[in-house]
Parts: C-alpha cells; sequence; structure tokens
C-alpha cells in the first residue's frame, strides 16, 4: 500500500509514459490519397509546421481525422512520413480546442518531444511556434 501512495504522489512517471504511449492509438492512412478517399482534413500550412522540421521536411503535408485526434504527415510525393521529429501524433485533445490542446498535447511536445530518442531541440520549437504565428496571421 505504501509503493501504491507514493506512486499517486509523484505522477510524473505516469503522464511522461502517457506521452509516449499515445500514437499506439494513432491509425493514418497510408498514403495521402488514402486520406483524401477517408475524407481526413488537410490542414492549413500554419498548421503544419510543427512536422515540417529539416531538410527535405519543407513541404510535408498535415491531414487529421474528422475528430481531430487522428494525425497522418505526408511527403510532397503522398507517402506516410514516419520519422519521429515529423510523423503525425495522435492529440488528446482536438486541435479546434485550442486551449485543452495546447495543455494536453503541445505542452508535453515542447518539454518531451514525440518519444523519449526525439532530439529536437526547444530553440526549434520555439521558432516553429513563431513561425505558425506568422502564417496565421498572414491567413496561412
Amino acid at each position: 500500500m505504501r509503493e501504491l501512495y507514493m506512486n499517486l504522489n509523484d505522477p510524473l512517471p505516469y503522464v511522461i509514459a502517457l506521452h509516449y504511449s499515445r500514437n499506439v492509438l494513432n491509425s493514418a492512412p497510408s498514403t495521402e490519397q488514402e486520406a483524401i478517399k477517408m475524407g481526413w482534413i488537410k490542414l492549413k500550412p500554419s498548421e503544419s509546421v510543427y512536422h515540417q522540421l529539416g531538410i527535405g521536411n519543407e513541404g510535408n503535408l498535415k491531414y487529421t481525422s474528422a475528430d481531430g485526434h487522428l494525425e497522418a504527415v505526408y511527403y510532397s510525393d503522398g507517402t506516410l512520413v514516419r520519422d519521429i521529429t515529423n510523423v503525425g501524433t495522435y492529440n488528446f485533445s482536438p486541435p479546434s480546442d485550442f486551449a485543452l490542446h495546447a495543455y494536453n498535447d503541445v505542452i508535453p511536445y515542447y518539454i518531451l518531444g514525440n518519444a523519449s530518442y526525439d532530439t529536437t531541440p526547444g530553440w526549434t520549437k520555439f521558432w516553429v511556434t513563431l513561425k505558425a504565428a506568422a502564417l496565421k496571421a498572414s491567413g496561412n
């Protein structure tokens, strides 16, 4: 019982495990054409910037399922992105609910990345946030 009590007083390991395991819930169509046929929603450039990191990923396109929980990211040739830096991730809260999405999905990503081996620097995530804001302000 004492062990259970101690674990409940330190929820951080559970939060980290939940964040890193969330992507087992994500199920992305294999190709962009399949996503289009299934009615997935193509997001604006400002909503795709976190999935366009690194050389050769600038043209990546992001789609979500109708409810906003599932994500798929495709290279410009329509094939599914699988690298951990740019991969589509499962959203506990859909992007349409800005506050909850930020709290449940974006902030944990800023702190933890997409996986324990995601080495994307924090400054890159900050820079991308500024890029997204600029794109959004311009209507993209």
